[in-house]
């Protein structure tokens, strides 16, 4: 029992791929929507006009930034994965020994 303890509670790869896991999920899910927002908007302006293109390359360069930090997230979450990835390989003999018994 003190040894799952220990591979749960005092271990740091269970708690760093934890939490970049959900913070990672938590801004892939939000600037998935924002992505969404900023097509649809982009859209929308360049059938109003053509006049203001100024205003228009803001908002592209502003769309740029949002799906450039959508795929880092994506990447931090994959990075989460592979280091609970890591740690359950690295304690799954604690797991057997509970579950042989």
């Amino acid at each position: 029992m003190k040894k799952i303890y220990l591979a749960i509670v005092k271990n740091r790869y269970l708690k760093v791929g934890l939490i970049l896991l959900i913070a990672s999920t938590i801004m892939v899910i939000y600037l998935n929507n924002e992505g969404v927002n900023c097509l649809s908007e982009i859209s929308r302006k360049e059938n109003m006009s053509l006049e203001n293109s100024q205003e228009l390359e803001q908002l592209r360069g502003h769309c740029f930034f949002i799906t450039n930090s959508y795929f880092y997230s994506l990447f931090g979450l994959i990075i989460g994965l592979i280091i609970i990835i890591v740690w359950y390989s690295k304690y799954r003999n604690v797991w057997r020994s509970k579950f042989d018994k």
